[in-house]
């Protein structure tokens, strides 16, 4: 038994299936239809997985239908067991609201929902629900159409890859910052947009060229944007606060705001909740200021 699935499974059940359903018979042939997922039933068999049917907490399975394994020449049974469970953790999440706007994996990526009503993976590819699949106990299974991908950059790359956050990079580079928010993490960064770190030196009472010249207050400047871990919107202690890399609290509102330091109360700006492979990337209109 798998250490994640103990913490998982705090209600012993017997059979993946509950009695009276044709216990040992493979959980694919409830799957059976348009659209099928033969390979789920011995992937949670050979993982000994039939105790998320009793997990007290709703667990949601996203599971790529067998068409769309076939496309992405992936096969879940091939992998090494330890290959698998990281595969079907990011496939998998315990975060059970269906109008949410981002749900937190297992693995720790993120499922954004997006415009268009689909969901885009940790990778930004956008992943589509072909239907629900009948499911014992406190599972539930939601049939896509293919698997979900893992975040490829880090943080340093993403944030240096936006346009919008290009003067964030160029400090973080002046700074010597880039290479840390490069490492395994994990982090949670801030970053404000261009125009708005723009404005973060007149706030201060600073030319912009005295700001960008002094690394030692530009950095703290920076440090005020990153705090330690993986923070999704979802996870942040709203009503509460964290601790800054600049060792300066940014406190976090009950009305889903931001403040810090001298900086006004300011929300989450679009695109946030962005995964990265060693964190999670948000957006600000304006800096986040140190406090005077």
């Amino acid at each position: 038994m798998l250490n994640w699935i103990r913490e998982l499974a705090l209600l012993p059940m017997p059979h993946l299936l509950p009695h009276g359903q044709g216990a040992g018979r493979p959980l694919a042939s409830s799957l059976m239809g348009s659209q099928k997922a033969d390979w789920l039933g011995p992937v949670l068999a050979g993982m000994q997985l039939q105790h998320l049917a009793g997990s007290p907490a709703p667990v949601t399975l996203f599971a790529p239908t067998d068409a769309a394994l076939q496309r992405a020449g992936v096969s879940p049974q091939a992998l090494p067991s330890q290959a698998m469970e990281r595969w079907l953790m990011r496939h998998l999440t315990m975060l059970d609201s269906p109008g949410a706007a981002v749900l937190r994996m297992l693995d720790g990526s993120l499922l954004r929902r997006d415009a268009g009503g689909g969901w885009l993976d940790a990778s930004g590819e956008r992943v589509s629900k072909l239907g629900s699949a009948p499911a014992p106990g406190s599972l539930r299974v939601v049939l896509v159409d293919r698997p979900l991908e893992p975040a490829s950059a880090s943080l340093a790359q993403q944030i240096a890859a936006e346009p919008g956050l290009a003067c964030f990079a160029e400090a973080m580079d002046r700074t010597g910052l880039a290479p840390l928010l490069g490492c395994s993490g994990p982090f949670t960064v801030f970053a404000p947009s261009n125009a708005g770190l723009d404005r973060a030196a007149a706030r201060l009472g600073l030319r912009r060229q005295a700001l960008w010249a002094d690394p030692v207050r530009l950095g703290e400047l920076v440090r005020q944007h990153i705090v330690p871990g993986r923070w999704c919107s979802a996870d942040l202690p709203w009503g509460d606060g964290l601790c800054t890399w600049a060792a300066t609290p940014l406190q976090l509102t009950p009305l889903g705001q931001l403040r810090a330091g001298g900086c006004s109360v300011q929300a989450l700006a679009d695109g946030s909740d962005q995964p990265c492979h060693n964190g999670v990337l948000h957006r600000l209109h304006d800096a986040l200021l140190p406090a005077d």
